[in-house]
């Protein structure tokens, strides 16, 4: 079954290039077809400022009957918010058409998973509660999620804990500190080149 995409999620900016891109529209004649003036659409585009809700709603709709997707969905789940936001900011700056969720525990992450979907799971080994260990367990066994790649991410030298992370059903494992290029090879090994950066 096909999952639906969120538009709601989706910024401003990336809804209405992916209009554009879909429908061929210049921001002339998309600007003109809402109803609103070509400064209007191009601050929209550019982020510079936010449509009215009638009219993100139109663009939500427009974006639905045309098939527009999210892009790659990103789940970062790191209990260490400073290490949670870098690598957000690394996935913004990797990826094309990434949407980035962060999370700082497992329990949380299993409700944003269920809520949102997706692709793939940055996920923090040593965390409270739910380590990361448990909580992958837990989403692989939830419906609809069979798919999403799990990439462990760890500050831990502990051999016990990188053997046991290597040795599970996830896609990868880094080591922090990682740089730009290991989280690209990662996402390249796990099939997410077409979104990554020329």
């Amino acid at each position: 079954m096909a999952q639906k995409s969120q538009l709601t999620d989706l910024p401003t900016p990336r809804l209405v290039s992916a209009i554009r891109q879909a429908t061929g529209h210049t921001q002339e004649s998309l600007a003109r077809d809402l109803g609103v003036s070509f400064a209007t659409l191009n601050a929209w585009e550019r982020g510079r400022s936010n449509p009215r809700t009638s009219h993100r709603m139109v663009l939500e709709r427009m974006g639905k009957k045309l098939g527009v997707s999210m892009g790659l969905k990103v789940l970062v789940v790191d209990d260490n918010q400073p290490s949670a936001r870098l690598l957000k900011a690394m996935l913004v700056a990797s990826c094309n058409e990434a949407t980035v969720w962060v999370e700082s525990n497992g329990t949380d992450a299993l409700l944003r998973c269920g809520a949102v979907r997706p692709d793939v799971m940055f996920l923090d080994i040593l965390m409270p509660g739910l380590d990361g260990f448990e909580t992958a367990q837990r989403v692989v066994k939830m419906q609809g999620l069979d798919n999403v790649r799990v990439v462990f991410v760890t500050a831990s030298m502990d051999e016990a804990t990188l053997d046991r992370a290597r040795e599970s059903s996830a896609a990868a494992v880094l080591q922090k500190p990682f740089t730009t290029e290991d989280l690209e090879r990662v996402l390249g090994e796990i099939g997410a080149t077409m979104l990554l950066s020329a």
